[in-house]
């Protein structure tokens, strides 16, 4: 059995550190749905995203509860049990933080489906699936902002929407803790380090 004495032997493998992952994926790899990712490279991504959007999406969230809570028709129509989507949508579109969320969300959207499409072959699952759960959520996210502009939608269609769409994200996060193939596949070579065997045929 043949001994891989250093990482040279391997020069597909490779180990980054977290952020340099992610740089390489907002650059050189901004639009690579080829190839393969392993599963610290789709971690190091969505950390960093997280950390990128959670601050405009919270201040996001903030502001636009004390809008929703200042508004007198959407208080008096929670307080019947009725909700005014076209009034919440209005408060929701105005509000000064949604232009940087939208903004970083799109800038960030096609790094992370290109890497997640890298994750899946790295599992070696079929890009087929990717592109099945990418058309669903694209449909899902079309259809809640259609359901918020629409006066008098029923709320429990986002609602039944929103579930389904973390469903369908739900089986992203389990492809991405599956370990990729050790061996090439149909999409490339093992991206995981090889390991190192220090004094492996030496006297």
């Amino acid at each position: 059995m043949e001994v891989i004495q250093d990482n040279k032997t391997a020069p597909h493998s490779e180990d980054l550190s977290e952020w340099s992952y992610f740089v390489r994926c907002i650059t050189t790899k901004y639009a690579d749905f080829s190839g393969r990712a392993h599963r610290k490279e789709w971690w190091s991504f969505i950390l960093f995203q997280t950390l990128i959007l959670i601050v405009p999406l919270m201040l996001f969230l903030q502001t636009s509860v004390v809008d929703l809570r200042s508004d007198p028709s959407v208080m008096q129509g929670w307080a019947k049990g009725s909700y005014n989507m076209g009034r919440i949508y209005y408060l929701l579109s105005h509000n000064p933080f949604i232009c940087p969320v939208i903004t970083l969300g799109l800038l960030l959207l096609v790094p992370m489906l290109a890497v997640t499409s890298r994750r899946f072959h790295d599992a070696g699952i079929s890009h087929v699936l990717f592109l099945v759960v990418c058309e669903l959520t694209i449909l899902i996210t079309v259809v809640n902002l259609l359901a918020l502009i629409e006066p008098g939608t029923d709320v429990e269609v986002t609602i039944f929407n929103f579930i389904f769409l973390s469903l369908i994200w739900l089986v992203v996060l389990v492809v991405a803790f599956i370990p990729g193939k050790i061996s090439p596949n149909g999409y490339g070579a093992d991206p995981e380090p090889a390991p190192t065997c220090e004094g492996s045929g030496q006297e």
